[in-house]
């Protein structure tokens, strides 16, 4: 991957970290609730969650540039669309409230960590929208295993 084309990746996901979503939500209600220290393993498993949806995006997609490389520009126009339009929805959607429950006040370092990988795991607009993002930023010259490393690196 490129410098340049790794930096605007850099910025788009430090942009996309700052959104709210079911995980940044769950870590702090797990922070407000368990402290900062224990909700890393909140944090932990929602990485490994989004690392094993980017590993399944990027297999799809190592399948598609194997089938055909201009089907690659087709989804990532396509991929672009679908950005734009989430956006959209996101920026016309209603606040979000959170509702603790006394359940929750029980969990262990496990129970947290399982919570924050099914959180990213199971909500299937993330893999939706890793499949629309990362072609953006593949470049079928290079090899996909290392783009792959350094994106869910990132």
């Amino acid at each position: 991957m490129a410098l340049d084309t790794w930096l605007i990746y850099l910025l788009a996901s430090i942009g996309l970290s700052l959104t709210p979503g079911p995980n940044s939500l769950l870590a702090l209600t797990h922070g407000a609730l368990y402290g900062a220290r224990r909700t890393l393993f909140t944090i932990v498993g929602g990485v490994f969650g989004f690392s094993a949806l980017i590993a399944l995006a990027m297999f799809g997609l190592s399948a598609l540039l194997q089938a055909s490389a201009s089907v690659l520009s087709v989804l990532k126009w396509v991929g672009g669309a679908y950005l734009i339009w989430l956006g959209i929805q996101l920026w016309r959607s209603p606040g979000l409230h959170l509702e603790l429950t006394a359940q929750s006040a029980r969990l262990g370092n496990a129970g947290l960590f399982r919570q924050g990988l099914l959180s990213a795991m199971a909500n299937p607009k993330v893999l939706l929208f890793y499949g629309a993002f990362l072609p953006q930023f593949i470049d079928p010259q290079r090899g996909l295993l290392l783009q792959f490393v350094v994106m869910a690196a990132t």
